[in-house]
């Protein structure tokens, strides 16, 4: 394997088992804010958090795909989705206990940051791959990830 180029594959998102009790509160918080919100006269909204929480709950059913990553001299690739370097402004490896992953900084204002789980692919080697094409740049993961991970999704 050469030095500029790194290919693996692992599950989009690491496997949390929802138990029944995870459906329960979900489904609890969901009926007392349609409540509240017919009570407060907001039909509509009410609707809307009825739809969410059917949504999230599918989503929360879902099992993760397996994915092609691959890192080269084009960008990095996560299964169809190909993010040129120049799109690209850093990097920072996460290593973790439950799951490595990689923060990449992008230049897009509606996408600042993108995950990528290592799965177990050894995170210095590709530390190393990444160093030939970006700078290595300190991230925090987004609280938004922060909080979908929290909430075992």
């Amino acid at each position: 394997m050469e030095n500029d180029h790194i290919t693996w594959s692992t599950l989009e998102y690491p496997v949390r088992e929802k138990t029944t009790d995870w459906y329960w509160a979900l489904g609890i918080m969901a009926v007392a804010g349609a409540v509240a919100s017919y009570i407060l006269a907001n039909i509509l909204f009410s609707i809307l958090i009825i739809l969410g929480a059917f949504t999230v709950a599918v989503y929360g059913a879902r099992h993760p795909h397996m994915v092609e990553f691959e890192i080269d001299r084009r960008g990095i690739r996560s299964g169809a989705t190909l993010y040129p370097h120049s799109s690209l402004t850093s990097f920072w490896v996460i290593e973790g206990s439950e799951e490595s992953k990689i923060l990449l900084q992008s230049s897009k204002v509606f996408m600042p940051y993108i995950v990528i789980p290592l799965g177990g692919e050894n995170p210095e080697m590709v530390r190393e791959v990444l160093l030939n094409y970006l700078k290595e740049e300190e991230h925090v993961e987004p609280f938004a990830q922060r909080i979908m991970d929290y909430l075992r999704f």
